[in-house]
């Protein structure tokens, strides 16, 4: 199927792209995606060169994530401060940066797939296997480089419907490699069926049958039973907006009113957000943390709180303070994901640093092996801000613990799609691992997620409030937390291998 120009397929990704986003939250129409990716394909497909294949990839890629990641242009005017001609170049970098992880595989695809000859229908749907295989690693190429951005990884989109069991199976790219090649091989299919030949619409619909079935297996959760008890929780949203949160005269008022909301009443997990006490441990005012610990052994609560902490060499770490009631009260987690720019400035990149109006921009960042926190008989693991966009790592925490903890600070991306997108993080980290989440952030979301990925409570953004609940810990592994992202890799590769193979008998058909 061949459209009538150049420009007409440049055009019609880029309207793809853009309405694409509707897919993902706060939209949720995740079905919409399959007839995107199907037209996407068959505009790749009918341009053949390389070059141009790219250019259009990479233009419905920019479309994409810049209509579902404009929230970033926002943080940084409104709340980083940085002047408009430097957000907007720093935006469209980013943009750039995530669209590459389309275009580049699609050269590839183009160019070892598309430059022979036409050979016929019957290798239609082997290019559109080797395309889904290609974006999916691409996918989870971006989430494994500087820092990990997976944020519209197409796994999110599908929360909420029959698929979504497909994520404690395969994880975010298992489940993505999925819908990438039910949504690419929807364009030959459809398009060989108005052609009277079925057979690739067969082979379609018996992948999507078995994603289902797969799904609704996945869905069930027979790897996961409950811990012990259960455990009562407060999740303090402290409802602080991100103007008055790092303002020196305001410092101390938002420790002590922390502090005082903390110690109010009782519960096994007691938790605040992210840099809830916006200083260095070692500037907390005299008597904070004397509070905190006579309330933990008076009440036998677990207090969580985010603070900054400064560790050997003056350098310094975005960290979670546990105080318990026992005999040794305080310690600490270190972030090991940190945000690029937000949290440390990229080496060549200081001179963009320094524009930042931020806190806390010169961090490093703690071991991977930090353990656990001890909790009675549990133990709870721990994801601060972003690391929850980063599956992986996820899975390394929730291998050690029967409860996940996620304290953030989302105050930056206020009244944006941002929000949404992020409680649909947590919700598939919950789902690959097999546990339930509690997070809490400064301005919200604020929930608490079950081991099913499932929305049990939240609180109204933009509010002081608390979440009070009783969390379930589980135990057992998820296929996906048993094996990692290494299935998918190997699924991948081998596709492309035998793909490879396939091309040289079709070139001979």
């Amino acid at each position: 199927m061949a459209l009538p120009s150049p420009l007409a397929r440049l055009l019609l990704v880029l309207a793809l792209g853009l309405v694409s986003e509707f897919a993902w939250a706060p939209y949720s129409m995740s079905w919409a995606m399959l007839p995107i990716l199907g037209a996407v394909y068959l505009c790749l497909a009918a341009t053949r060169q390389p070059a141009l294949v790219g250019g259009l990839a990479l233009a419905f890629g920019i479309a994409q994530h810049a209509s579902g990641h404009a929230w970033i242009y926002a943080a940084l005017v409104d709340k980083a401060g940085l002047p408009v001609p430097f957000a907007v170049l720093a935006t469209a970098i980013f943009v750039l940066y995530l669209a590459l992880f389309m275009a580049l595989p699609s050269v590839l695809w183009a160019r070892f797939l598309l430059r022979a000859p036409p050979v016929g229908a019957s290798c239609d749907m082997v290019s559109a296997v080797a395309l889904a295989a290609l974006w999916a690693f691409g996918e989870w190429m971006r989430s494994a480089c500087l820092g990990g951005v997976s944020s519209l990884a197409l796994a999110y989109a599908w929360l909420d419907t029959p698929l979504e069991g497909l994520i404690p199976l395969g994880g975010m790219h298992g489940t993505g490699l999925f819908v990438y090649l039910i949504g690419f091989g929807a364009g030959p299919a459809l398009s060989r069926l108005k052609a009277r030949q079925p057979r690739q619409a067969t082979a379609l619909g018996m992948l999507l049958v078995c994603a289902l079935a797969l799904g609704q297996w996945g869905r069930s959760m027979p790897w996961i039973d409950a811990e012990g008890a259960t455990m009562d929780f407060r999740l303090v949203q402290t409802g602080i907006p991100q103007r008055d949160k790092f303002d020196p005269d305001s410092a101390g008022r938002i420790v002590r009113q922390v502090t005082t909301t903390m110690a109010s009443s009782p519960a096994a997990l007691v938790v605040a957000p992210e840099t809830a006490f916006p200083m260095f441990f070692h500037q907390l005012p005299m008597g904070i943390v004397d509070t905190l610990v006579q309330f933990a052994r008076r009440s036998g609560s677990h207090l969580f709180v985010g603070v900054a902490h400064m560790g050997s060499q003056l350098r310094g770490h975005n960290s979670l303070l546990h105080v318990a009631p026992g005999s040794a009260p305080l310690s600490f987690h270190h972030k090991v994901l940190l945000m690029p720019f937000g949290e440390y400035g990229p080496r060549g990149f200081d001179w963009f640093s320094r524009r930042l109006n931020m806190a806390f921009k010169d961090l490093v960042p703690g071991p991977v092996d930090q353990p656990a926190f001890d909790v009675g008989d549990h133990r709870i693991g721990t994801m601060i801000c972003h690391e929850d966009s980063v599956g992986w790592f996820v899975r390394q925490r929730a291998l050690d613990a029967s409860v996940l903890l996620n304290p953030s600070n989302l105050a930056w991306f206020d009244h944006s799609k941002a929000i949404p997108q992020g409680l649909a993080m947590v919700r598939v980290r919950a789902l690959e691992n097999g546990r339930p989440v509690l997070r809490v952030a400064n301005t919200g979301i604020t929930a608490h997620v079950d081991h099913r990925g499932r929305l049990i409570g939240s609180l109204p953004p933009y509010m002081a409030a608390e979440l009070k609940g009783e969390v379930q810990p589980t135990k057992g592994t998820t296929p996906y937390a048993r094996t990692g992202d290494w299935p998918f890799v190997v699924a991948c590769l081998t596709m492309l291998l035998a793909i490879g193979l396939r091309r040289q008998k079709c070139q001979r058909v």
